[in-house]
């Protein structure tokens, strides 16, 4: 009876250590992939799956919270520039100063500068936590302007998924954490 035990549990973890080392090769192999688009996206669906979907951004690892962001933010500016950004909220992120450093951190240096730009007309460049509140002082800033600091984000975000992509390769140690 106690060999049957024994040998039952032997089974038991040797298939966990075989799983995990499964799922440890997948992250190797995500990271392994070509495609810049594909490297990012999943590597960002992972992230989303590890932290959970309500995850507070400011609790995740620096390297995440790059990815993350990065990948986050720029789809929603690509969809209605730093307007269509301020008239939501990214939870552990409420000024929004995580997100400029997370351009800053992948070497995306038009991006950077834009989201600053951005924040610039905020008191000490921190938006309002309050919606209405950051589009009254956001939407006061010259049209003109406003659009000028979107098109110096889309003249680089073109370009954010190699940008990225290349962070991502040269930082890939620090991702094998996700399963």
């Amino acid at each position: 009876m106690r060999h049957v035990l024994l040998t039952g549990f032997l089974v038991a973890v040797f298939s966990l250590m075989r799983c995990n080392r499964v799922m440890a090769g997948d992250v190797d192999k995500l990271l392994k992939t070509e495609d810049d688009f594909e490297l990012c996206d999943e590597l960002f669906k992972r992230m989303l799956k590890h932290y959970g979907k309500d995850f507070d951004v400011s609790k995740c690892k620096k390297k995440d919270q790059a990815v993350i962001l990065v990948w986050h933010v720029s789809g929603i500016i690509d969809n209605g520039g730093f307007h269509y950004l301020f008239e939501g909220d990214l939870k552990g992120d409420p000024h929004f100063a995580s997100t400029a450093a997370a351009f800053k951190t992948i070497k995306a240096a038009k991006c950077a500068e834009a989201v600053e730009e951005a924040l610039n007309p905020f008191p000490e460049s921190k938006p309002p936590t309050d919606v209405e509140k950051r589009l009254k002082v956001y939407e006061a800033v010259n049209a003109a302007k406003r659009q000028a600091i979107d098109r110096k984000f889309f003249s680089e975000s073109k370009e954010i998924k190699r940008i990225l992509a290349r962070y991502i390769r040269e930082n890939r140690d620090e991702f094998k954490h996700l399963k």
